[in-house]
């Protein structure tokens, strides 16, 4: 009876030992993938500000052409070259 009760009670740690491990393998893969996505977030906002910036400047440069050709009566090649 003694026998079998050393063997539970070790069976019992062993268990919670198991559980426990298992425990901390999910929280640390669970941690790392919640910090690698929200790295990929944060890379990925960077570069969509990055990507409206060039847009935006291109856009105004469009516009300031098309300001260029409304404010002109007529509009030729030389309006655009060196001076």
């Amino acid at each position: 009876m003694f026998i079998a009760r050393q063997h539970l009670q070790a069976g019992l740690v062993f268990l919670l030992g198991l559980t426990l491990s298992l425990l901390a393998i999910y929280v640390a893969e669970n941690h790392a993938k919640v910090k690698a996505e929200a790295d990929f977030v944060q890379s990925a906002n960077e570069h969509l500000s990055s990507i409206e910036r060039i847009v935006s400047a291109e856009l105004n440069v469009v516009k300031s052409i098309v300001g260029l050709y409304q404010s002109s009566a007529s509009v030729d090649r030389k309006i655009f070259g060196p001076s």
